[in-house]
């Protein structure tokens, strides 16, 4: 069995997690999959039922990022899948039952699933240097999991069922009823994603390979607003921070999302 690692992950703590899991597949070969870049998506992904894929993607309440993309790229032949999402110690709402219902729907089996906590892409002092080495001690007894479960056993049901996860605050819970309802990917209107960049850049283009959607156009110093995510990768990556929101209503909601989520959440596992 080979094992495939699946993931998009801007900010790299998805990328992070899912490498931690398989430090537990010992004696199988390992291939890495990273879909950031849009070339990467454009390309076709074709599993059999002696492949095991680890798929890891952000969340915002449901899936966040590309994920249409993502999931229009890969496809399975009862192929065992095992979901990894990241979320930022807030919620991570319907992410769990999306990911399984997109990938059952693309010829995988989920066999085991997992939602970890990731240092949040905006406002960096929530989750700040997550996963720590407490997340990576149960991400790699994950993977002994999997390890006995699927590749020992080739037992590929799931027993557990699935969770949504609610926010402890009324306010963002109304966020998670919207995604419910909405099944339309994450997306932020242009205006809230408004960036500038400051005279501290020396254009060595780390936020432009790491921007998933060729947002940025360096030179000029501007953005294709429709285009970008809101990720933040170029922001959290940028050397010399010269890359700052300029909207404050947004830097308002983020605010009060930091004072929301002091308390450290722990990751959930499902098997």
């Amino acid at each position: 069995m080979k094992v495939h690692l699946v993931y998009f992950s801007p900010n790299g703590t998805t990328r992070k997690s899912v490498r931690n899991i398989t430090e537990s597949l010992v004696g199988l070969e390992i291939i890495e999959h990273d879909l950031l870049s849009p070339a990467s998506r454009k390309t076709k992904y074709n599993f059999t039922n002696d492949d095991l894929v680890i798929l890891g993607l952000p969340t915002a309440g449901m899936l966040y990022g590309k994920v249409s993309e993502v999931f229009n790229c890969i496809e399975g032949s009862n192929t065992p899948m095992v979901g990894v999402a990241l979320y930022g110690n807030g919620y991570y709402g319907v992410a769990l039952t999306e990911m399984k219902q997109k990938a059952e729907s693309k010829g995988f089996i989920m066999c085991a699933m997992g939602v970890f906590i990731g240092q949040h892409s905006i406002r960096n002092q929530v989750a700040a240097g997550r996963p720590d080495d407490k997340d990576k001690a149960i991400q790699v007894d994950f993977g002994k999991k999997v390890y006995e479960k699927v590749v020992i056993k080739k037992d590929f049901r799931l027993y557990q069922e699935l969770k949504v996860g609610w926010s402890s605050s009324e306010k963002f819970n109304e966020i998670i009823s919207h995604r419910i309802v909405c099944p339309d990917e994450y997306s932020l209107p242009p205006s809230l994603k408004t960036k500038e960049i400051s005279m501290s850049c020396i254009q060595c283009n780390t936020c432009v390979k790491h921007c998933p959607t060729n947002a940025i156009n360096i030179e000029e110093k501007s953005f294709d607003l429709e285009s970008c995510i809101g990720c933040n990768a170029c922001i959290n990556r940028c050397p010399k921070r010269a890359i700052t929101m300029t909207n404050d209503y947004m830097n308002q909601v983020n605010d009060d999302f930091a004072l929301q989520f002091q308390t450290r959440l722990e990751p959930e596992i499902f098997m």
